[in-house]
């Protein structure tokens, strides 16, 4: 319950986010706000196969449209490579904006960087950039850290005092699953 709401107040934070971009209009359009140009925010996702990312993906795009966006969805499977390229076709295609979730924090900078120079700007969220030379204009994420230690907590609660084996999966690329198996860490063992 509790990460799923924390995933569900990220979702809106996007989507407020993106309204926020899709207001902020070009002085050379007309006085409906459109000059007649497709606007397109490319969008990449870690993954398809969680279905937060794909909530999130929708949840953007249809906020897009009601501003006259039109969104273009890519998942880059949890490939860094793949969500470069991904990246490349949206500068290539020039987009209005770019958001991406990435699959790797340490490597989505040079893409990221590939977009800062076409003048394109870019939106994260969930997983951040590393790189702090890489232009992001705003990173929308829930407290991962706070979000482990409520884990963990709860964990020690319903286990009502009685020790045993823990087994943590973790995403080591993701910034994250780092920062709540931090945060669970802490808790279970302080």
């Amino acid at each position: 319950p509790i990460s799923m709401m924390n995933h569900k107040t990220l979702s809106l934070s996007v989507v407020a986010l993106l309204a926020l971009v899709a207001g902020c209009g070009d002085a050379s359009q007309g006085p409906d706000g459109t000059d007649g140009k497709t606007r397109i925010i490319g969008i990449s996702i870690q993954t398809s196969q969680n279905p937060f990312f794909v909530e999130l993906a929708d949840a953007a795009a249809a906020e897009a449209a009601k501003h006259g966006y039109e969104a273009e969805i890519v998942s880059g499977d949890k490939n860094a490579e793949t969500q470069a390229r991904q990246v490349q076709d949206f500068i290539a295609k020039k987009v209005d904006a770019i958001l991406l979730t990435a699959c790797d924090g340490r490597l989505v900078g040079a893409p990221i960087k590939e977009a800062n120079r076409a003048g394109i700007p870019v939106f994260t969220a969930d997983t951040g950039c590393s790189d702090a030379s890489a232009k992001v204009v705003c990173h929308v994420a829930t407290d991962n850290y706070a979000g482990g230690k409520q884990a963990g907590i709860a964990m020690l609660e319903v286990l009502g005092g009685k020790g045993g084996k823990v087994l943590i999966l973790s995403f080591d690329v993701a910034q994250s699953c780092l920062a709540r198996v931090k945060g669970f860490r802490e808790v279970i063992t302080g």
